[in-house]
Protein backbone atom coordinates (compact mmCIF):
# COMPACT_ATOMS: atom_id res chain seq x y z
CA UNK A 1 0.00 0.00 0.00
CA UNK A 2 1.43 3.36 -1.04
CA UNK A 3 1.83 6.27 1.33
CA UNK A 4 -0.71 8.31 -0.64
CA UNK A 5 -3.24 5.51 -0.09
CA UNK A 6 -2.39 5.50 3.60
CA UNK A 7 -3.07 9.23 3.80
CA UNK A 8 -6.41 8.80 2.02
CA UNK A 9 -7.41 6.10 4.48
CA UNK A 10 -6.29 8.19 7.41
CA UNK A 11 -8.44 11.05 6.15
CA UNK A 12 -11.44 8.75 5.73
CA UNK A 13 -11.00 7.35 9.22
CA UNK A 14 -10.92 10.84 10.70
CA UNK A 15 -14.20 11.66 8.95
CA UNK A 16 -15.69 8.54 10.61
CA UNK A 17 -17.49 7.35 7.53
CA UNK A 18 -20.23 4.97 8.58
CA UNK A 19 -20.28 2.83 5.43
CA UNK A 20 -17.19 1.24 3.92
CA UNK A 21 -16.97 -1.04 0.94
CA UNK A 22 -15.25 -4.41 1.33
CA UNK A 23 -12.28 -2.99 -0.57
CA UNK A 24 -12.09 -0.03 1.79
CA UNK A 25 -12.39 -2.31 4.82
CA UNK A 26 -9.52 -4.43 3.53
CA UNK A 27 -7.40 -1.34 2.92
CA UNK A 28 -8.27 -0.01 6.36
CA UNK A 29 -7.15 -3.26 7.97
CA UNK A 30 -3.86 -2.95 6.11
CA UNK A 31 -3.52 0.59 7.39
CA UNK A 32 -4.10 -0.53 10.99
CA UNK A 33 -1.51 -3.28 10.52
CA UNK A 34 0.89 -0.69 9.13
CA UNK A 35 0.34 1.60 12.13
CA UNK A 36 0.85 -1.27 14.58
CA UNK A 37 4.04 -2.24 12.79
CA UNK A 38 5.26 1.35 12.86
CA UNK A 39 4.79 1.39 16.63
CA UNK A 40 7.22 -1.53 16.94
CA UNK A 41 9.63 -0.28 14.26
CA UNK A 42 12.55 0.04 16.65
CA UNK A 43 12.20 -3.61 17.65
CA UNK A 44 13.02 -4.60 14.06
CA UNK A 45 15.01 -1.60 12.78
CA UNK A 46 16.75 -3.25 9.83
CA UNK A 47 13.57 -4.57 8.23
CA UNK A 48 11.39 -1.60 9.08
CA UNK A 49 13.92 0.97 7.83
CA UNK A 50 14.57 -0.91 4.58
CA UNK A 51 10.85 -1.38 3.87
CA UNK A 52 10.07 2.22 4.74
CA UNK A 53 12.75 3.47 2.32
CA UNK A 54 11.59 1.30 -0.59
CA UNK A 55 7.87 1.66 0.27
CA UNK A 56 7.40 -2.07 -0.07
CA UNK A 57 7.89 -5.47 1.53
CA UNK A 58 11.44 -6.77 1.93
CA UNK A 59 10.67 -10.51 1.73
CA UNK A 60 14.35 -11.35 2.00
CA UNK A 61 16.44 -12.63 4.92
CA UNK A 62 19.53 -10.44 5.02
CA UNK A 63 20.79 -11.64 8.40
CA UNK A 64 21.94 -15.15 7.35
CA UNK A 65 23.49 -13.69 4.20
CA UNK A 66 25.59 -10.82 5.55
CA UNK A 67 26.13 -12.38 8.98
CA UNK A 68 24.96 -11.45 12.47
CA UNK A 69 27.72 -8.93 13.16
CA UNK A 70 27.12 -6.89 9.99
CA UNK A 71 23.38 -7.18 10.47
CA UNK A 72 23.44 -5.90 14.06
CA UNK A 73 25.80 -3.04 13.17
CA UNK A 74 23.54 -2.05 10.28
CA UNK A 75 20.61 -2.12 12.71
CA UNK A 76 22.30 0.61 14.76
CA UNK A 77 22.56 2.91 11.75
CA UNK A 78 18.95 2.11 10.89
CA UNK A 79 17.99 3.09 14.44
CA UNK A 80 19.90 6.35 14.07
CA UNK A 81 17.76 7.13 11.00
CA UNK A 82 14.56 6.11 12.77
CA UNK A 83 15.41 8.37 15.72
CA UNK A 84 15.44 11.28 13.26
CA UNK A 85 12.17 10.22 11.62
CA UNK A 86 10.16 7.01 11.84
CA UNK A 87 9.14 7.55 8.20
CA UNK A 88 11.42 8.77 5.43
CA UNK A 89 8.67 10.67 3.62
CA UNK A 90 8.02 12.70 6.81
CA UNK A 91 11.63 13.80 7.18
CA UNK A 92 12.09 17.46 7.94
CA UNK A 93 14.23 18.97 5.14
CA UNK A 94 16.55 20.36 7.82
CA UNK A 95 17.25 16.91 9.26
CA UNK A 96 18.01 15.27 5.90
CA UNK A 97 21.82 15.87 5.95
CA UNK A 98 22.18 13.98 9.25
CA UNK A 99 19.76 11.28 8.09
CA UNK A 100 21.75 10.70 4.88
CA UNK A 101 24.93 10.25 6.90
CA UNK A 102 23.50 7.29 8.83
CA UNK A 103 21.57 6.00 5.81
CA UNK A 104 24.80 5.69 3.81
CA UNK A 105 26.46 3.85 6.69
CA UNK A 106 23.54 1.41 6.72
CA UNK A 107 23.86 0.55 3.03
CA UNK A 108 27.66 0.33 3.26
CA UNK A 109 27.33 -3.03 5.04
CA UNK A 110 25.49 -4.41 2.01
CA UNK A 111 27.88 -2.76 -0.42
CA UNK A 112 31.02 -4.07 1.28
CA UNK A 113 29.58 -7.56 1.63
CA UNK A 114 28.76 -7.61 -2.07
CA UNK A 115 32.26 -6.47 -3.05
CA UNK A 116 34.29 -8.57 -0.64
CA UNK A 117 32.25 -11.70 0.00
CA UNK A 118 30.18 -12.21 -3.13
CA UNK A 119 32.58 -10.75 -5.70
CA UNK A 120 35.68 -11.89 -3.77
CA UNK A 121 37.14 -8.53 -4.70
CA UNK A 122 39.27 -6.03 -2.79
CA UNK A 123 37.86 -2.53 -2.27
CA UNK A 124 39.74 -0.15 -4.53
CA UNK A 125 40.77 3.46 -3.97
CA UNK A 126 39.91 5.88 -6.75
CA UNK A 127 41.53 9.19 -7.58
CA UNK A 128 39.96 12.12 -5.73
CA UNK A 129 37.51 9.83 -3.94
CA UNK A 130 37.47 8.78 -0.30
CA UNK A 131 36.93 5.21 0.87
CA UNK A 132 33.13 5.57 0.97
CA UNK A 133 32.71 7.06 -2.51
CA UNK A 134 35.27 4.60 -3.88
CA UNK A 135 33.00 1.71 -2.87
CA UNK A 136 30.14 3.17 -4.89
CA UNK A 137 32.35 3.84 -7.90
CA UNK A 138 33.55 0.24 -7.72
CA UNK A 139 29.93 -0.97 -7.69
CA UNK A 140 29.22 1.13 -10.77
CA UNK A 141 31.98 -0.68 -12.68
CA UNK A 142 30.47 -4.15 -12.32
CA UNK A 143 28.57 -5.48 -15.31
CA UNK A 144 25.36 -6.40 -13.46
CA UNK A 145 22.94 -3.66 -14.44
CA UNK A 146 21.07 -3.30 -11.13
CA UNK A 147 24.19 -3.05 -8.99
CA UNK A 148 25.89 -0.84 -11.57
CA UNK A 149 23.07 1.71 -11.49
CA UNK A 150 22.86 1.49 -7.68
CA UNK A 151 26.57 2.34 -7.49
CA UNK A 152 26.02 5.41 -9.67
CA UNK A 153 23.06 6.50 -7.56
CA UNK A 154 24.95 6.12 -4.28
CA UNK A 155 27.98 7.95 -5.69
CA UNK A 156 25.71 10.81 -6.78
CA UNK A 157 24.06 10.91 -3.36
CA UNK A 158 27.47 10.96 -1.65
CA UNK A 159 28.55 13.81 -3.91
CA UNK A 160 25.38 15.73 -3.08
CA UNK A 161 25.92 15.26 0.64
CA UNK A 162 29.53 16.41 0.45
CA UNK A 163 28.59 19.39 -1.66
CA UNK A 164 25.96 20.30 0.89
CA UNK A 165 28.47 20.17 3.73
CA UNK A 166 31.18 22.12 1.89
CA UNK A 167 29.37 25.16 0.52
CA UNK A 168 32.22 27.66 0.45
CA UNK A 169 33.17 29.58 -2.69
CA UNK A 170 36.64 31.17 -2.70
CA UNK A 171 36.91 34.17 -5.00
CA UNK A 172 40.03 35.31 -6.87
CA UNK A 173 40.72 38.03 -4.29
CA UNK A 174 40.73 35.42 -1.52
CA UNK A 175 37.36 36.37 -0.05
CA UNK A 176 34.95 33.57 0.78
CA UNK A 177 31.23 33.20 0.30
CA UNK A 178 28.87 30.62 1.77
CA UNK A 179 26.37 29.20 -0.70
CA UNK A 180 22.72 29.24 0.41
CA UNK A 181 21.67 25.68 1.35
CA UNK A 182 18.74 24.12 -0.50
CA UNK A 183 17.35 21.65 2.04
CA UNK A 184 14.22 20.88 0.04
CA UNK A 185 16.22 19.88 -3.05
CA UNK A 186 18.48 17.65 -0.97
CA UNK A 187 15.45 15.91 0.54
CA UNK A 188 13.59 15.43 -2.73
CA UNK A 189 16.50 14.25 -4.85
CA UNK A 190 18.55 12.62 -2.09
CA UNK A 191 15.79 10.39 -0.72
CA UNK A 192 14.79 9.36 -4.26
CA UNK A 193 18.37 8.35 -5.10
CA UNK A 194 18.66 6.39 -1.87
CA UNK A 195 15.33 4.64 -2.29
CA UNK A 196 16.11 3.62 -5.87
CA UNK A 197 19.57 2.34 -4.89
CA UNK A 198 18.18 0.17 -2.07
CA UNK A 199 15.53 -1.27 -4.40
CA UNK A 200 18.24 -2.26 -6.90
CA UNK A 201 20.48 -3.74 -4.21
CA UNK A 202 17.58 -5.81 -2.87
CA UNK A 203 16.81 -7.08 -6.36
CA UNK A 204 20.44 -8.05 -6.88
CA UNK A 205 20.65 -9.88 -3.53
CA UNK A 206 17.49 -11.80 -4.39
CA UNK A 207 19.00 -12.78 -7.75
CA UNK A 208 22.22 -14.11 -6.25
CA UNK A 209 20.76 -15.59 -3.03
CA UNK A 210 17.30 -16.89 -4.07
CA UNK A 211 17.09 -19.40 -1.22
CA UNK A 212 16.79 -16.52 1.27
CA UNK A 213 13.72 -15.05 -0.41
CA UNK A 214 10.72 -15.30 1.91
CA UNK A 215 7.56 -16.77 0.44
CA UNK A 216 4.46 -14.60 0.56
Amino acid sequence: MSFSEILDLESSALKKESVLSSLEESALRKYVEYENRKNTAKDFPFEYFYEDVISGALRFKFKPVIGERNYKNAEKDALACLEISIEMWKLSPYSVPLWIQSALKFVDYLVLYYIQEYRKDTPRKYHKAGVEKSRYIQLSEYSDNEIKVAGNELAELYKMRNGFEHRTIIHEDGTQELVKPNFNKLKKKGTKLYSNALKRILKEYKNIYPKYIENI
